[in-house]
């Protein structure tokens, strides 16, 4: 019987002490309560990518921390070949693709976004998608999104501008 006590003052003083630093509003829920929240906003590779071109979050959230750029050695030189380059995703601007109104539409780097839907190419790749599209008389611009933790990652901008 004695040990029972000593068992009960000791609970006591354990939920007393737990009780004395939280405030009535300091519930927090166990890990294990909290429904597992898929954060993709896509189902299919083509809403998520909808919802990428749409919002500059999503964009963020959704890419690398390092995307691989490729460029021209030398601009006026195209025989000199292409370089690649890691990029941080803080400092990537290269994503000219913008979806609103029901289509795809070309993004210049000054903000301005042209009204002229666009034929947005979508092709599997070994690890992910090859986005692409051409714009104007341009070559165009493409990316390739890599499939990490259910969702897709943008992850390399794989092609050479064409100016």
């Amino acid at each position: 019987m004695q040990v029972d006590r000593c068992f009960v003052a000791v609970l006591i003083f354990v939920s007393i002490s737990g009780c004395s630093q939280r405030t009535p509003n300091s519930y927090v829920a166990p890990a294990f309560a909290q429904p597992p929240v898929n954060s993709c906003p896509g189902e299919d590779f083509r809403t998520f990518l909808r919802a990428f071109a749409s919002d500059r979050k999503v964009r963020f959230k959704f890419t690398a921390p390092f995307v691989q750029v490729a460029d021209w050695r030398d601009v006026n030189d195209f025989d000199k070949g292409v370089s690649t380059r890691k990029v941080a995703k803080t400092e990537y601007r290269d994503f000219t693709l913008q979806y609103w109104s029901g289509s795809f539409h070309h993004a210049s780097s000054d903000g301005s976004v042209d009204s002229t839907p666009l034929d947005v190419r979508v092709h599997g790749a070994k690890t992910g998608y090859l986005v692409s599209y051409i714009y104007g008389m341009s070559e165009g611009n493409s990316w390739l999104f890599e499939r990490a933790d259910n969702c897709w990652l943008l992850t390399a901008d794989p092609e050479p501008p064409a100016e």
